[in-house]
């Protein structure tokens, strides 16, 4: 979901108006087909993060390590606002709920399995009813979850494919279309939960509720806190780096189409019922650097490094793209 911060004026004002109208049609994909499960190619394009920097690439703590506009031969290939990872690589959800598991990136061309989000979470026929925004994984168990936003709803996935579902309490006033926008399984098995806007006018900072246990669990006791954004930006994703902070990707969007993206990181000190968290800023993506929609965020380690992936939802709009960048984080 794209949040304007201030009023438009003449032709930027009709960008924008024509940009929200072909996200609301062309994105909307309302009466989509389901997915057949299959096997499809995803060509990987090799992209610099800042093309006219010499050296190392970096942003605050983080260095550049690939990045690559991804491609497939697939009207459902697109829309990635969701990303987990495991030692397999990679996997992306859509906001029309498909699944994509994406090996890591190696060579020119990758493998990768298409599928759809299994039936009993959500509805298959209406992108709407399908918009998935959040995922995380249980890598003991096999276990994953994933929130569709419009609904406020939590879907559970066992490692044999069948699902549970929930519409928590909690979120019931959560905005439409700017409710569940992340989730992070933590480390101890508790859940963070993270809404895109404020249910209201009256107030800037967004809901963020942990949940002690599995959300779906009926016996899981719930704490309120708020997380306040920095002007303009919204929440759009989060996970748990390995030293247990949460890191949060937040993204603005101005017409006619400029991105700009940060990354904070919250510890879990900070995580006390009723606190208002906002986040150190660790670093940030904007002109002149390659920009887009990034929606997702995923943590892997190599040896010791922590690798920060990032993704964009190219909301099926030609002049966006389907993005993945590479990070170390040095900090």
């Amino acid at each position: 979901m794209i949040g304007m911060r201030r009023a438009l004026r003449g032709p930027a004002r009709l960008m924008g108006i024509f940009f929200l109208c072909w996200l609301s049609t062309g994105s909307g994909r309302v009466g989509q087909m389901p997915i057949r499960p299959q096997n499809i190619i995803v060509a990987l394009t090799p992209v610099q993060l800042a093309p006219e920097q010499q050296g190392t690439q970096t942003t605050g703590s983080l260095a550049f390590l690939q990045g690559y506009a991804l491609h497939a031969a697939s009207e459902d290939f697109g829309g990635w606002s969701a990303m987990s990872a495991s030692r397999q690589g990679l996997r992306l959800i859509s906001d029309a709920g498909a699944v994509l598991d994406l090996p890591f990136p190696n060579g020119q061309n990758v493998t990768a399995r298409l599928s759809e989000l299994p039936k009993g979470c959500g509805n298959h026929w209406n992108k709407a009813e399908h918009d998935a925004e959040a995922t995380t994984r249980d890598p003991q168990t096999g276990r994953w979850w994933v929130t569709l936003e419009r609904l406020n709803l939590i879907c559970r996935v066992d490692a044999h494919g069948h699902v549970t579902s929930i519409a928590r309490a909690a979120m019931a006033s959560w905005a439409t279309p700017l409710g569940a926008e992340s989730m992070v399984r933590l480390a101890d098995g508790r859940f963070l939960i993270l809404a895109e806007g404020a249910p209201d006018s009256t107030s800037a900072a967004m809901p963020l509720l942990i949940y002690d246990r599995d959300p779906i669990d009926p016996k899981a006791q719930l704490k309120r806190l708020s997380f306040a954004a920095p002007p303009g930006f919204r929440p759009a994703d989060a996970t748990q780096l390995p030293d247990g902070r949460i890191l949060i990707l937040l993204r603005d969007f101005e017409a006619p189409i400029t991105w700009r993206t940060r990354l904070v990181v919250v510890s879990q000190d900070q995580l006390v019922a009723g606190a208002t968290v906002s986040g150190q800023e660790i670093a940030r993506l904007e002109a002149p650097m390659l920009t887009d929609n990034f929606e997702a965020v995923a943590v892997t380690q190599e040896k010791r490094r922590t690798i920060i992936w990032l993704a964009s939802d190219d909301n099926f709009w030609p002049l966006q793209q389907s993005y993945l960048l590479k990070f170390a984080l040095e900090d």
